[in-house]
């Protein structure tokens, strides 16, 4: 367990996942300096963590908190990491109640296309489908005139990835 006072590589680590999470998943989070040292500016990030991912807020990193800073480090990485991300065409469609890490892409996704398409409704930057996702997809539909069904199949997510591309911000979430 770390917590306040501690200076070790470790916290280097920790505060290396709090930094890229503030920056790419969720604003709930401070940004804070990696400095290894576990002090209050740590603490606060770790109790607000702790907040958004729905556990206990110690403020200390115990074994769930870092199993899950690190499971949200490793699927924004993947999003962020600078590779395309390819979704398998047999995952399709996707519709809500469905998660995974698919749909936090597809959410990262409508996300951007909403700083221009003023239209669409603002999303959870979370894996999952959730009613915030359906009518951003709806109204996804609509502007590209697809009808309104609150479904991402391929055409759609391709469409979107166009539209990404022809913008250069697919850069931003690939």
């Amino acid at each position: 367990m770390y917590r306040l006072g501690d200076e070790r590589a470790a916290i280097r680590e920790i505060q290396k996942y709090l930094h890229f999470i503030s920056d790419r998943v969720t604003s709930d989070v401070p940004r804070i300096a990696i400095d290894g040292i576990y002090g209050d500016e740590t603490k606060e990030a770790v109790i607000q963590f702790q907040r958004y991912a729905g556990i206990k807020e110690s403020g200390a990193v115990d074994f769930e908190t870092f199993n899950l800073l690190f499971k949200e480090y490793s699927n924004a990485k993947l999003l962020y990491g600078g590779e395309e991300y390819y979704i398998n065409e047999k995952l399709f469609p996707f519709k809500k109640g469905d998660m995974g890490r698919e749909i936090l892409y597809i959410n990262l996704m409508l996300d951007e296309l909403g700083k221009v398409f003023t239209e669409i409704p603002r999303v959870d930057l979370k894996p999952y489908f959730s009613l915030s996702t359906e009518n951003a997809v709806k109204e996804m539909r609509n502007v590209f005139m697809l009808g309104n069904e609150p479904i991402v199949d391929f055409f759609l997510f391709d469409r979107m990835r166009y539209e990404l591309k022809l913008r250069g911000e697919e850069s931003n979430i690939s």
